[in-house]
């Protein structure tokens, strides 16, 4: 895979960090707040961790479907490239961060990607920077992204 593969593959799952982040913590909730009482005939069967809730809590928590756990890390290396750019920002209110933030709708309304191209125009009319700075920049968070990922072994 190359790094311009690398590169498009971790900002696609950047664009998904609303989702990945709302199915975990639905995930974790549920994990939380089951009661773990299962239905055996029609009568509640207490017996053991499956009784106990936080036990089964921390049982279901511990073997996450592996669909969950790579978009936990998912959302773990999105908030990782997040604060090191804001960290390589050094107070740059429209540094790599507002652009990682911006770009990838990291907060506030998710839009679709037929909104790509007006999302990235306001960003650039708002940081003041014509198209080609842009590109570089959104580059260099696409490699934070990657630097992330690969530190997880998810690339």
């Amino acid at each position: 895979m190359t790094q311009h593969e690398r590169r498009r593959t971790a900002m696609s799952h950047a664009f998904r960090y609303q989702a990945y982040k709302a199915e975990v913590a639905e995930y974790v909730r549920s994990a939380m707040t089951q009661t773990g009482k299962q239905q055996l005939g029609g009568t509640p069967v207490s017996s053991g961790h499956r009784s106990d809730p936080t036990a089964r809590a921390a049982i279901k928590l511990a073997d996450m479907p592996e669909h969950i756990r790579t978009k936990a890390l998912w959302v773990a290396v999105v908030n990782d490239a997040w604060k090191e750019c804001i960290d390589d920002d050094n107070g740059d209110p429209y540094g790599l961060a507002f652009i990682l933030e911006r770009n990838f709708r990291l907060t506030g309304e998710t839009l679709g990607p037929e909104h790509n191209a007006s999302v990235r125009a306001s960003i650039r009319e708002r940081a003041g920077m014509n198209r080609t700075t842009f590109y570089n920049r959104l580059e260099e968070v696409g490699d934070i992204l990657v630097y992330h990922a690969v530190k997880r072994k998810l690339l």
